[in-house]
Formats: structure tokens, C-alpha cells, sequence
């Protein structure tokens, strides 16, 4: 007899309620074990994203080649199945769970949504490899709507607060007809080219006090305390500049300091060994570069900037006081602006040279 007979097939709803009750566990666990590093004084790259997709993969082989379902699929009480109602072998359940789940996914989810849509409620992936999704013994309610319940919460506090940037940007955004400045409303056939001057104390002053950019910066470092400097992302020029006036800095400005919103304060005894140390340890400054918070600041030219310390540092005489690196950023985890695709970086377009690879 058939133990699958009068069996129904599972829905799209209550197997998307099963993944998302899959997602939550393998999310805890990657965070414990995230945290369990962070305070342990273990600074090692830890990709959150890539391993969350990885585990994911290899959980979901090993669950479904075993016991034909997962976690999430056991609490609402779903099973996957070779199409003859037999369990589905290990090779199936490899590309099932990878390669397959992979290309429903890749046309905006389409391959998932089928199952709606299907008559036999299938998925692309359940298709290529003769599966299919059925649900048994009885429906326990509890655990349908703790599932559905955290997944709600979950989707309303994440609009709440997408929506509560948006509002906040448009409430500190300046309107043209609020802010009206001189030059905003100037006839342009009244302006007259500097350039074409002969006689002009603008041009003048210009003549007698211009100076290069480096000239300039290593100026305001002796004469001031704190020297601010910014740069403009995406733009590798900008390190490629600092770099050059690191040891003019030291020796004309008097700046004894350096200090670097990209590395994080907990790595500054690091880089104190890093930038003092005989030789050029390139594996500590790695693990530097990697410790930094945004994830997308391992670019070169930013860790170019210890290298030239240390290189200064070298050369000075025995007793003299070395230039430090300090870094100021505090510990935390923030690539998702880059993975959403919001900066120049994440699509490709930095001029930076990579050092991390």
C-alpha cells in the first residue's frame, strides 16, 4: 500500500513558512558563533553573508538526504520525496538543494513562486530532479502561527524602519524655495571670467600666495593642533596624495600621529607592532585590513598608509619619537550597504586596488 496515498502536496505559503523557520536557525547559529569570536580576541575574517549562504546549502543537503526534510519542515510537518513516493537519494538531494534551488532563485524567485502557480505545487527545482513536497499526519496550529507570527513581525519592524529613514531624509532635505543664496538666481550673462582679468586683486592675491595641495596640507599641519583630512570615496587619489606627504608630515608639520577612521580601535597595539617592527610583517598588516568594520574598505591605498609609516619609522635616528597609526572606529559589522548595491564600490566602478584577495 502506498504510505503516501491521500496525502496533499505542501503549498508555496507553508513551505516558504518552513524555510524562513530554517533561516532563523542557521542566522542564531552563525551569530552565536560570529560573537563567540568578537569577544574572544579572535580577529579573523568572518564573511557573515557568504558563510550564511554556504551553511545554508550544506544544512539543507544533509537534513533532506537524511530525513527528507529540515527543521523548519519537521516542526510544520512537511517531507520531501523522490516523484515515486520514495526517498530521495543523496545525489538528487545535492543538486536539489544547490545547483537547482540556485536557478529557481535567480530569475527574481521565479522558480520558487511556481509552486503557487503549479497544479502539482512544484517548483523549478522540483521538477528537474523528480521531487515533490508533501504534507502529513495532523496540521499542528501552534506551530504555524508561532512561524507565521515572527515572520510578520519580522517584515513589519524591517518597513518600519525602511520607512522611518525615508522620512527622516526627506525631513532634513533643503527645498530651493526655502533656502535662496545670491548665487542661485544670478543672471550668468553678468558673470565675467576671472581668467580674462588683467587687474584683479583676486588674481592677484593668487599670484603671490598660491601653493601646491602638498604645500598647502603640510602648512596647516604645523599650524594647527588637528589637521582634518577627508577624501572622497571611490576615489583612490585621494590616499595616493596622503601616502606621498606622510614623511614631509613628520619632518616639516611636526605630526607625530596618524589616525584612521578604517581600523578599529581594538587593533591599535597591532599596528603599533606593525609600524615599529624590523620588517614589514605583510601577514599582520592583512589581518589589520581585514578586522576593519564596513568590510569594504579593503582597498590598498588605505593600507598603503602603514606601510609608508613604517618605512618612514626606518629611517629615523635611534631615540627619535616614531610616527603612530591610531585607529578610532569602534567594533562592528556593516557590509550590507555595500551587498544592497547602494555604493559605487559594490558595482564595480573604485578606483581602489584591492589588497584583500
Amino acid at each position: 500500500m502506498n504510505k503516501l496515498k491521500g496525502h496533499e502536496s505542501a503549498g508555496f505559503w507553508i513551505r516558504f513558512l518552513a524555510t524562513w523557520v530554517d533561516f532563523v536557525i542557521i542566522y542564531a547559529a552563525l551569530k552565536l558563533l560570529f560573537y563567540s569570536l568578537l569577544y574572544s580576541s579572535t580577529y579573523i575574517y568572518f564573511p557573515f553573508e557568504f558563510s550564511f549562504f554556504v551553511m545554508g546549502i550544506i544544512y539543507s543537503i544533509l537534513a533532506v538526504s537524511l530525513k527528507g526534510q529540515t527543521i523548519g519542515k519537521y516542526l510544520l510537518q512537511i517531507r520531501v520525496y523522490s516523484k515515486d513516493d520514495t526517498k530521495l537519494p543523496f545525489i538528487k538531494s545535492v543538486l536539489r538543494e544547490s545547483i537547482l534551488k540556485i536557478l529557481s532563485g535567480v530569475v527574481l524567485f521565479l522558480g520558487f513562486f511556481w509552486i503557487g502557480f503549479s497544479k502539482n505545487k512544484m517548483g523549478w527545482h522540483d521538477y528537474l530532479c523528480q521531487s515533490k513536497v508533501v504534507q502529513y499526519g495532523n496540521k499542528k496550529r501552534f506551530w504555524r502561527l508561532l512561524t507565521l507570527s515572527s515572520f510578520l513581525i519580522f517584515a513589519a519592524t524591517y518597513l518600519w524602519n525602511f520607512s522611518s529613514v525615508i522620512i527622516d531624509a526627506k525631513k532634513i532635505s533643503l527645498s530651493p524655495a526655502s533656502v535662496k543664496l545670491p548665487f542661485m538666481e544670478r543672471d550668468a550673462s553678468t558673470l565675467t571670467d576671472v581668467s580674462l582679468l588683467k587687474y584683479s586683486v583676486f588674481v592677484d592675491w593668487l599670484d603671490k600666495n598660491a601653493q601646491t595641495p602638498e604645500d598647502y596640507t603640510i602648512q596647516i599641519g604645523a599650524t594647527h593642533q588637528i589637521t582634518l583630512l577627508g577624501e572622497q570615496h571611490e576615489n583612490g587619489d585621494n590616499l595616493l596624495f596622503f601616502n606621498k606627504i606622510i614623511e614631509p608630515l613628520y619632518f616639516k608639520s611636526g605630526v607625530r600621529v596618524i589616525a584612521m577612521e578604517v581600523i578599529p580601535a581594538s587593533m591599535n597595539k597591532k599596528v603599533d607592532v606593525l609600524v615599529n617592527g624590523k620588517h614589514y610583517d605583510t601577514n599582520l598588516a592583512m589581518e589589520i585590513a581585514r578586522s576593519q568594520c564596513w568590510k569594504i574598505w579593503g582597498y590598498k591605498e588605505y593600507w598603503d598608509v602603514l606601510e609608508a609609516v613604517w618605512k618612514l619609522n626606518q629611517t629615523l635616528p635611534i631615540g627619535a619619537q616614531p610616527m603612530r597609526v591610531v585607529g578610532i572606529d569602534n567594533e562592528w559589522l556593516m557590509p550590507n550597504i555595500s551587498l544592497l548595491g547602494l555604493s559605487e564600490d559594490s558595482k564595480g566602478k573604485s578606483l581602489y586596488k584591492f589588497c584583500c584577495n
